[in-house]
């Protein structure tokens, strides 16, 4: 069985946007079949709750894949024409149009910038960073990781290796005349007991600055801050005593085939009378090999270009899914969750998540994916036999992540922009 959601592309309704007197946000972002939609999924999250408080939002792409995406939503965009993986190339044709657009902030969410990117756009506007890799020392205003598990000993150990940078929360406030916005920065936005936000200064002989010893970083770290839709907030799924049916999803892209794999590692001879629900991602490479398995296979239902994710989710009373954002989002729902790895970045965090009691991870598919795939069916196995181990999987997966992260870094970014209005002149 195969569905397809149909996608509209009436924007007659969409109201213009009112300039004047409104905060007016810039996204640098991208998506592409290399790097898939994480990254500007994530952004989308964001630019909902910056619009839910008022202010204006405008993307800027390198590419046309990214644009005809954010095209097809309504979303205002800019399209730089060039590669994603050269960011300075870009840099005189963005920060001209940042300066036209009058951008109170840039959220930037990339892992191709560099130091001299970062520092070119935190001169045009304050910037906040979405990170996973903590690559270097980072020139932003505030710095979000989500990683399950983070903590700011992550980043002070690095940064502390750059001469005038210290932490704030070990030596107090920053001297100057900054310091009292600062304080009420932080004291606006601390909203842990173990101190999720944190403010570091540096003098200007910091080699992540060039702001004359006026910077200031904040820290948005761990789960608390992962960006995901509003709908994702609702309350977790009831845990049902016999399973009816099964997530599987990678994400936006599928390059380790494992939407077939985990098909058919989840046949109906082991799962007898559960429905499989598969989620090809927009750069799955792979649609008619699943569409065909669908055909042999009534229990399969193969899902392109769904609308409500979350919808979709909460049928379901388990799944199998690669790390990244549909993960948090399967967590969001309280949806006891099989996962793994199949990129860099997506390690360390299924690790903390597996640590952490969340989910369940069965390994890096890149190392050996039958094995991999083999664990994905035991442990799926055992998650169908056990509703104790799926109610506590799926309560403590909701308790990490309750899908209110975007509009925390909404309200960090319109705090940041209003601490810092007049740094810049417009």
């Amino acid at each position: 069985m195969i569905w397809k959601y149909k996608q509209s592309n009436d924007l007659t309704g969409r109201k213009e946007a009112a300039w004047e007197g409104r905060i007016r946000i810039a996204i640098r972002v991208d998506a592409n079949a290399e790097i898939a939609m994480g990254h500007l999924m994530r952004c989308l999250s964001v630019a909902e709750e910056l619009e839910r408080r008022g202010a204006e939002v405008v993307f800027f792409v390198s590419e046309e894949e990214a644009g005809r995406v954010l095209a097809e939503r309504g979303r205002r965009h800019v399209c730089l024409k060039g590669s994603y993986k050269e960011k300075e190339r870009e840099l005189p044709a963005l920060l001209q149009l940042l300066g036209e657009y009058g951008a109170s902030c840039v959220l930037l969410d990339s892992y191709e910038v560099t130091p001299a990117y970062m520092r070119a756009l935190q001169d045009r506007a304050p910037l906040v960073y979405l990170d996973d890799l903590n690559a270097f020392c980072y020139p932003a205003d505030v710095v979000v990781n989500y990683t399950t598990g983070i903590r700011k000993t992550a980043y002070t150990k690095k940064f502390r290796g750059y001469e005038g940078w210290e932490c704030e929360s070990e030596i107090g406030a920053e001297q100057g005349s900054r310091s009292n916005k600062s304080q009420d920065w932080a004291e606006r936005n601390s909203e842990s007991e173990d101190g999720t936000v944190r403010s570091c200064g540096s003098s200007a002989s910091c080699d992540c600055t060039d702001l004359d010893g006026m910077h200031s970083a904040k820290f948005l770290l761990g789960s608390r801050y992962v960006p995901l839709r509003a709908e994702f907030s609702a309350e977790r799924i009831p845990i049902r005593e016999r399973i009816e049916a099964i997530l599987i999803t990678s994400g936006g892209a599928d390059g380790c085939d494992m939407l077939r794999g985990a098909a058919g590692c989840l046949s109906r001879e082991r799962f007898p009378g559960v429905r499989k629900h598969i989620v090809a991602g927009r750069f799955c490479g792979h649609l008619r090999e699943l569409e065909e398995m669908a055909e042999e296979d009534e229990s399969i239902v193969v899902h392109r270009d769904v609308q409500n994710m979350a919808e979709l989710m909460r049928k379901c009373d388990l799944a199998v899914s690669a790390g990244g954002t549909t993960l948090a989002e399967l967590c969001a729902c309280g949806i006891p969750t099989v996962c793994y790895a199949s990129a860099d970045n997506q390690l360390a965090g299924l690790r903390a998540y597996g640590e952490a009691g969340l989910a369940l991870y069965a390994g890096d598919v890149r190392e050996d994916r039958e094995a991999v795939l083999e664990s994905i069916a035991r442990s799926a196995e055992r998650l169908a036999g056990e509703p104790v181990l799926r109610g506590r999987l799926g309560a403590a997966a909701k308790a990490a992540i309750d899908g209110r992260g975007a509009g925390r870094i909404a309200e960090a970014i319109l705090s940041v922009a209003e601490l810092y209005s007049d740094r810049y002149c417009k």
